[in-house]
């Protein structure tokens, strides 16, 4: 009688176990299947909307967010699925189990800058993403735009010959900042003559930059536009304020220009903490960091962005 009562916990015991499994397998399969079937339903839109591109780079569905390039290729998706998301960034695709929240570029909460010439070295607060917002300083307000530049470095010091393409990678998911369609700049420096950028896609004489630019580099012409010069504290406050002889990422010794040296081969000119435009070998990679310049259309920011203009003291 105790073997039979033994023999029946065992099989109870089994049939559980076996229970346990098969809903474990039917939860993992059901996953697998819904996650496929959204990666479809993605495909499709993308497929959709690449077809029937007429110019329009921004679109926002009920259950997505699709953003294009001036060549009619989504390169930004955000599409939600019940309870899950399906997140595109140019070629990387992800599928999560989480809130995906679609949203537009949040309209302008402050428009002084529009209604206003904001005096260079106004402070601007902007939202490059949905999650993610950095402030600026306006460096040039003529026309009918803005060139914004970063009031602090962003991501790790890097060497000249990197700096470009690093600064494609850590701006990628800018999706709120247009891919910049046209910028030419002519270099007097030794290295090269001629930087582009078309697009979003940068060549320095005719050599192509990975990633795409949402962003570029400051140049040397800007900086002494802004009052700079070799001399010590020639340069704004503000311009170099978070920069240090500390030299940590945040706060490096300097940051990198687009401008070369006309006179010594492999030199850079830079933003240096001292205040001041100086040179360094293009190769150094433990002092500078990058801070991006970001150019926006005074009626795309209406529509598209979120600011707050605050006047420095």
């Amino acid at each position: 009688m105790a073997k039979k009562r033994k023999t029946n916990k065992k099989r109870v015991f089994i049939f559980i176990v076996l229970f346990v499994l098969i809903v474990v397998g039917l939860v993992f399969l059901f996953d697998y299947l819904k996650r496929n079937s959204i990666k479809k339903e993605a495909t499709s839109l993308i497929k959709k909307y690449e077809s029937e591109y007429n110019g329009t780079n921004y679109i926002k569905l009920d259950n997505a967010t699709i953003e294009l390039s001036d060549s009619g290729k989504v390169v930004y998706m955000k599409y939600k699925s019940g309870k899950y998301c399906y997140t595109k960034v140019e070629e990387n695709e992800n599928i999560t189990k989480s809130d995906c929240i679609i949203n537009v570029a949040n309209i302008l909460s402050d428009d002084k800058c529009l209604k206003e010439n904001c005096e260079v070295g106004t402070e601007v607060v902007v939202n490059v993403n949905e999650d993610e917002k950095y402030t600026f300083y306006v460096i040039d307000n003529s026309n009918d735009k803005l060139t914004l530049y970063m009031k602090d470095t962003i991501g790790y010091k890097v060497s000249y010959d990197e700096a470009l393409s690093y600064l494609n990678l850590i701006t990628a998911n800018w999706t709120y900042i247009d891919r910049i369609n046209s910028y030419e700049y002519k270099n007097t420096g030794i290295m090269y003559s001629n930087f582009k950028i078309n697009n979003g896609k940068t060549t320095i004489d005719e050599k192509e930059v990975s990633g795409t630019s949402r962003a570029r580099l400051i140049t040397k012409d800007e900086l002494i536009n802004l009052g700079c010069s070799n001399l010590y504290e020639s340069c704004p406050k503000w311009l170099y304020s978070s920069l240090s002889s500390s030299n940590t990422n945040k706060n490096p010794y300097g940051v990198w220009t687009i401008t070369t040296s006309n006179s010594i081969s492999n030199y850079v000119f830079t933003l240096f903490y001292t205040g001041n435009i100086d040179t360094n070998v293009s190769t150094n990679k433990y002092s500078y960091g990058i801070r991006p310049v970001i150019e926006l259309k005074k009626n795309w920011l209406f529509f598209n962005s979120f600011y707050f203009c605050i006047k420095i003291f």
